[in-house]
């Protein structure tokens, strides 16, 4: 965060591994669910309205984004993602993937 406090601007890193998945879940003020925050900013990959976060979380449709982030098809937005999520996905995946 010092960079964007210095300068508003960051430099991207790019993803190794997004674990967003299974870390982390957006809901928006419409009670729309979405894989992370980078995705929701765009308001790209509604994962559905929220009835139930054990619906959301177990669903079909996190069960595909998770099934495609191990393959690590990423989305071109992923390269937007927030410095602080990709360095620590990084050293994640440095740790425990492979």
């Amino acid at each position: 965060l010092e960079p964007i406090i210095k300068f508003g601007v960051w430099e991207h890193l790019e993803p190794k591994f997004c674990f967003a998945p299974w870390y982390m879940l957006f809901i928006n003020a419409r009670r729309e669910a979405m894989m992370c925050c980078t995705l929701a900013s765009l308001y790209q990959n509604k994962l559905g309205k929220v009835k139930s976060l054990k619906e959301i979380w177990f669903g079909k449709k996190m069960e595909m984004l998770r099934e495609r982030m191990k393959k690590k098809v990423f989305f071109k937005e992923c390269k937007r993602c927030l410095p602080d999520f990709t360095q620590l996905f990084n050293e994640l995946y440095e740790k425990v993937g492979r």
